[in-house]
Protein backbone atom coordinates (compact mmCIF):
# COMPACT_ATOMS: atom_id res chain seq x y z
CA UNK A 1 0.00 0.00 0.00
CA UNK A 2 3.25 2.03 0.25
CA UNK A 3 5.49 1.43 -2.23
CA UNK A 4 6.81 4.25 -4.43
CA UNK A 5 5.79 7.80 -4.52
CA UNK A 6 2.66 7.75 -5.93
CA UNK A 7 0.87 5.66 -3.55
CA UNK A 8 2.31 7.44 -0.66
CA UNK A 9 1.51 11.11 -1.63
CA UNK A 10 -2.62 10.14 -2.80
CA UNK A 11 -3.13 7.90 0.66
CA UNK A 12 -1.61 10.56 2.60
CA UNK A 13 -4.11 13.60 0.71
CA UNK A 14 -6.69 11.32 1.39
CA UNK A 15 -5.65 10.80 4.63
CA UNK A 16 -5.44 15.32 4.91
CA UNK A 17 -9.24 14.79 3.40
CA UNK A 18 -10.57 13.63 6.48
CA UNK A 19 -8.00 15.67 9.37
CA UNK A 20 -8.07 18.81 7.60
CA UNK A 21 -11.06 20.15 6.01
CA UNK A 22 -12.91 21.62 8.79
CA UNK A 23 -9.95 23.92 8.92
CA UNK A 24 -11.69 26.11 6.26
CA UNK A 25 -14.25 27.23 8.90
CA UNK A 26 -13.86 30.26 10.31
CA UNK A 27 -14.00 30.80 13.99
CA UNK A 28 -17.22 31.12 15.12
CA UNK A 29 -17.02 34.89 15.79
CA UNK A 30 -15.51 37.38 13.82
CA UNK A 31 -12.21 39.02 14.53
CA UNK A 32 -8.70 37.97 14.73
CA UNK A 33 -9.28 34.71 16.53
CA UNK A 34 -6.90 31.61 15.51
CA UNK A 35 -8.43 28.19 15.62
CA UNK A 36 -5.69 25.55 16.73
CA UNK A 37 -6.07 21.79 16.29
CA UNK A 38 -3.62 19.24 18.09
CA UNK A 39 -5.34 15.78 16.94
CA UNK A 40 -4.23 12.23 16.63
CA UNK A 41 -5.63 9.75 14.39
CA UNK A 42 -5.09 6.07 14.92
CA UNK A 43 -4.86 4.12 11.06
CA UNK A 44 -5.78 0.36 10.67
CA UNK A 45 -5.77 -1.86 8.35
CA UNK A 46 -8.25 -4.68 8.09
CA UNK A 47 -9.19 -3.97 12.29
CA UNK A 48 -5.24 -4.00 12.79
CA UNK A 49 -3.55 -0.89 14.09
CA UNK A 50 -0.86 0.09 11.70
CA UNK A 51 0.11 3.46 12.70
CA UNK A 52 -0.83 6.84 13.48
CA UNK A 53 -1.50 10.59 12.28
CA UNK A 54 -0.88 13.14 14.00
CA UNK A 55 -1.99 17.07 13.26
CA UNK A 56 -1.43 20.12 13.89
CA UNK A 57 -2.51 24.05 12.69
CA UNK A 58 -3.06 27.07 13.11
CA UNK A 59 -5.68 28.69 11.39
CA UNK A 60 -5.97 32.63 11.64
CA UNK A 61 -8.39 35.23 9.80
CA UNK A 62 -5.84 35.72 6.88
CA UNK A 63 -3.15 32.95 7.57
CA UNK A 64 -2.76 29.27 8.25
CA UNK A 65 0.18 27.32 9.11
CA UNK A 66 -0.74 23.33 9.01
CA UNK A 67 1.85 20.25 10.38
CA UNK A 68 1.67 16.82 9.97
CA UNK A 69 3.31 13.33 10.95
CA UNK A 70 2.28 10.04 9.68
CA UNK A 71 4.01 6.61 10.98
CA UNK A 72 2.70 3.19 9.26
CA UNK A 73 4.16 -0.26 10.81
CA UNK A 74 4.68 -3.68 10.09
CA UNK A 75 5.30 -6.43 12.38
CA UNK A 76 5.86 -4.13 14.85
CA UNK A 77 8.47 -2.15 13.19
CA UNK A 78 8.14 0.97 11.26
CA UNK A 79 7.55 0.63 7.42
CA UNK A 80 7.05 3.98 6.27
CA UNK A 81 6.97 7.74 7.72
CA UNK A 82 6.63 11.28 6.36
CA UNK A 83 6.35 14.79 7.88
CA UNK A 84 4.48 17.80 5.82
CA UNK A 85 4.45 21.36 6.61
CA UNK A 86 2.60 24.01 4.88
CA UNK A 87 1.74 27.87 5.53
CA UNK A 88 -0.39 30.02 3.45
CA UNK A 89 -2.74 32.95 3.06
CA UNK A 90 -6.72 32.21 3.15
CA UNK A 91 -8.15 34.11 0.51
CA UNK A 92 -12.26 33.31 0.64
CA UNK A 93 -13.36 30.05 0.72
CA UNK A 94 -9.50 29.04 -0.58
CA UNK A 95 -6.56 28.30 0.86
CA UNK A 96 -3.26 29.46 -1.06
CA UNK A 97 0.07 27.69 -0.10
CA UNK A 98 3.23 30.23 0.11
CA UNK A 99 5.74 26.78 0.71
CA UNK A 100 4.99 23.26 1.30
CA UNK A 101 8.01 20.51 2.19
CA UNK A 102 7.19 16.89 2.54
CA UNK A 103 10.05 14.38 4.11
CA UNK A 104 9.52 10.72 3.68
CA UNK A 105 11.24 7.45 4.79
CA UNK A 106 10.75 3.97 4.41
CA UNK A 107 13.32 0.77 4.72
CA UNK A 108 13.57 1.37 1.00
CA UNK A 109 13.63 4.79 -0.28
CA UNK A 110 13.61 8.04 1.73
CA UNK A 111 13.41 11.81 -0.04
CA UNK A 112 11.51 15.25 0.61
CA UNK A 113 9.45 17.34 -1.84
CA UNK A 114 9.66 21.08 -1.59
CA UNK A 115 7.36 23.67 -3.42
CA UNK A 116 7.07 27.66 -3.58
CA UNK A 117 3.79 28.87 -4.34
CA UNK A 118 2.29 31.94 -6.22
CA UNK A 119 -1.38 32.55 -6.87
CA UNK A 120 -2.22 28.72 -6.53
CA UNK A 121 0.56 28.57 -9.26
CA UNK A 122 3.71 26.13 -8.58
CA UNK A 123 6.76 28.43 -8.87
CA UNK A 124 9.33 26.14 -7.55
CA UNK A 125 9.40 22.68 -7.21
CA UNK A 126 12.32 20.17 -5.35
CA UNK A 127 12.27 16.46 -5.78
CA UNK A 128 15.29 14.47 -4.38
CA UNK A 129 16.31 12.45 -5.01
CA UNK A 130 16.02 12.98 -8.48
CA UNK A 131 14.71 10.85 -10.96
CA UNK A 132 13.15 10.65 -14.53
CA UNK A 133 9.58 9.96 -14.93
CA UNK A 134 8.87 6.24 -14.83
CA UNK A 135 8.16 5.04 -18.88
CA UNK A 136 4.11 5.24 -19.48
CA UNK A 137 3.83 7.84 -16.91
CA UNK A 138 1.27 10.43 -18.36
CA UNK A 139 3.07 14.13 -18.52
CA UNK A 140 2.64 17.16 -16.69
CA UNK A 141 1.99 20.30 -18.69
CA UNK A 142 2.56 23.85 -17.74
CA UNK A 143 -1.50 23.93 -17.26
CA UNK A 144 -1.56 21.39 -14.74
CA UNK A 145 0.42 23.64 -12.27
CA UNK A 146 -1.82 26.58 -12.29
CA UNK A 147 -5.00 26.71 -10.28
CA UNK A 148 -3.76 23.93 -7.53
CA UNK A 149 -2.05 23.56 -4.02
CA UNK A 150 -0.28 21.24 -1.95
CA UNK A 151 -2.13 18.05 -0.82
CA UNK A 152 -2.60 19.67 2.80
CA UNK A 153 -3.98 23.04 1.94
CA UNK A 154 -5.99 22.26 -0.65
CA UNK A 155 -8.49 20.36 1.81
CA UNK A 156 -8.67 23.67 3.50
CA UNK A 157 -10.76 24.78 0.79
CA UNK A 158 -12.86 21.71 1.29
CA UNK A 159 -15.74 22.60 3.84
CA UNK A 160 -18.47 25.48 2.94
CA UNK A 161 -17.73 28.23 5.36
CA UNK A 162 -21.38 27.81 6.66
CA UNK A 163 -20.42 24.79 8.41
CA UNK A 164 -23.28 23.19 7.11
CA UNK A 165 -22.37 20.46 4.27
CA UNK A 166 -19.06 19.45 4.14
CA UNK A 167 -19.33 17.22 0.88
CA UNK A 168 -20.16 19.54 -1.90
CA UNK A 169 -16.19 20.22 -3.04
CA UNK A 170 -13.81 19.54 -5.47
CA UNK A 171 -10.14 20.19 -4.89
CA UNK A 172 -7.31 20.20 -7.48
CA UNK A 173 -4.22 19.18 -5.91
CA UNK A 174 -0.67 18.89 -7.23
CA UNK A 175 2.04 16.55 -4.81
CA UNK A 176 5.50 17.46 -6.82
CA UNK A 177 4.85 14.64 -9.22
CA UNK A 178 1.01 13.86 -9.67
CA UNK A 179 -2.22 15.99 -10.64
CA UNK A 180 -5.18 14.94 -8.85
CA UNK A 181 -8.64 15.91 -7.49
CA UNK A 182 -10.53 14.91 -5.07
CA UNK A 183 -14.37 15.23 -5.46
CA UNK A 184 -16.62 15.15 -1.94
CA UNK A 185 -20.11 14.15 -2.40
CA UNK A 186 -23.45 13.64 -0.13
CA UNK A 187 -24.13 10.15 0.76
CA UNK A 188 -25.70 10.27 4.62
CA UNK A 189 -26.10 11.01 7.54
CA UNK A 190 -25.62 8.90 10.63
CA UNK A 191 -25.54 8.75 14.60
CA UNK A 192 -22.77 9.70 16.94
CA UNK A 193 -22.72 6.90 19.80
CA UNK A 194 -19.37 7.94 21.38
CA UNK A 195 -19.15 10.22 24.14
CA UNK A 196 -19.63 13.67 23.24
CA UNK A 197 -19.23 17.01 24.99
CA UNK A 198 -22.35 18.76 26.02
CA UNK A 199 -24.82 20.27 23.87
CA UNK A 200 -22.97 19.02 20.50
CA UNK A 201 -24.91 17.27 17.60
CA UNK A 202 -25.58 14.00 18.04
CA UNK A 203 -25.41 13.37 14.21
CA UNK A 204 -22.98 13.11 11.57
CA UNK A 205 -22.51 13.58 8.44
CA UNK A 206 -21.18 11.15 5.61
CA UNK A 207 -19.30 12.61 2.52
CA UNK A 208 -18.23 9.97 -0.28
CA UNK A 209 -14.82 10.94 -1.77
CA UNK A 210 -13.99 10.40 -5.30
CA UNK A 211 -9.87 10.09 -6.39
CA UNK A 212 -9.65 11.48 -9.99
CA UNK A 213 -5.83 11.24 -11.62
CA UNK A 214 -5.47 13.52 -13.72
CA UNK A 215 -1.60 13.72 -14.96
CA UNK A 216 1.70 12.70 -13.46
CA UNK A 217 0.57 9.21 -13.13
CA UNK A 218 0.92 5.91 -14.45
CA UNK A 219 -1.85 3.27 -15.14
CA UNK A 220 -1.27 0.74 -13.06
CA UNK A 221 -4.02 -1.93 -11.54
CA UNK A 222 -3.36 -0.25 -8.67
CA UNK A 223 -4.09 3.52 -9.59
CA UNK A 224 -7.07 2.01 -11.80
CA UNK A 225 -9.02 0.58 -8.75
CA UNK A 226 -8.29 3.69 -6.56
CA UNK A 227 -9.87 5.57 -9.71
CA UNK A 228 -13.11 3.55 -9.76
CA UNK A 229 -13.22 3.04 -6.04
CA UNK A 230 -16.66 4.77 -4.72
CA UNK A 231 -16.84 3.72 -1.27
CA UNK A 232 -14.14 6.15 0.02
CA UNK A 233 -15.45 8.08 2.88
CA UNK A 234 -15.22 11.03 5.59
CA UNK A 235 -17.99 10.68 8.37
CA UNK A 236 -17.78 14.06 9.81
CA UNK A 237 -18.61 15.67 13.68
CA UNK A 238 -20.11 19.18 14.06
CA UNK A 239 -18.89 21.37 16.25
CA UNK A 240 -20.94 24.44 16.29
CA UNK A 241 -19.89 25.49 19.52
CA UNK A 242 -16.40 26.13 17.49
CA UNK A 243 -17.46 26.47 13.85
CA UNK A 244 -15.82 22.87 13.27
CA UNK A 245 -16.57 19.91 11.41
CA UNK A 246 -14.09 17.57 12.79
CA UNK A 247 -13.99 14.60 10.65
CA UNK A 248 -14.30 11.12 13.47
CA UNK A 249 -13.74 8.57 10.57
CA UNK A 250 -12.14 8.09 7.18
CA UNK A 251 -12.61 4.99 4.95
CA UNK A 252 -9.82 4.03 2.29
CA UNK A 253 -10.61 0.77 0.83
CA UNK A 254 -7.34 -1.31 -0.46
CA UNK A 255 -5.98 -3.89 -2.54
CA UNK A 256 -4.96 -5.09 0.70
CA UNK A 257 -8.16 -4.70 2.65
CA UNK A 258 -10.38 -1.30 3.96
CA UNK A 259 -7.87 1.37 6.02
CA UNK A 260 -9.64 3.06 8.19
CA UNK A 261 -8.57 6.14 10.24
CA UNK A 262 -10.24 7.03 13.51
CA UNK A 263 -9.93 9.67 15.85
CA UNK A 264 -8.49 9.02 19.07
CA UNK A 265 -7.20 12.30 20.21
CA UNK A 266 -8.91 16.00 19.00
CA UNK A 267 -8.14 19.05 21.25
CA UNK A 268 -9.14 22.48 20.02
CA UNK A 269 -8.95 26.04 20.91
CA UNK A 270 -10.86 28.64 19.69
CA UNK A 271 -12.59 32.12 19.94
CA UNK A 272 -10.71 31.90 23.67
CA UNK A 273 -12.35 28.45 24.90
CA UNK A 274 -10.94 24.69 24.74
CA UNK A 275 -13.09 21.73 23.27
CA UNK A 276 -11.37 18.41 24.20
CA UNK A 277 -13.61 16.64 21.85
CA UNK A 278 -11.87 13.11 22.66
CA UNK A 279 -8.79 12.98 24.96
Amino acid sequence: MMNGHVRPAVFASLLAAGVLAWASVRPAAAGPDTVEIDAVYKVALNDFDIGSFAFKSQVGGKSYSLESDVRISFAGLVGWKGQTKTQGVLDGKDAAPAIYQFNFESPAKSGSVAMNFKDRKVTGLTILPEEPPLPGTLPLTAEHIKGVADPLSAVLSMVRVDGKNPCDRKVSIFDGKQRFDLVLSYRKQVPITETRPSGQPSEGIVCKVKYVPIAGYRETEELRSLARNNNISITFRPIPSAGLMVPHIVVIPTVAGDAVISASRVNIKANQSQIALIN
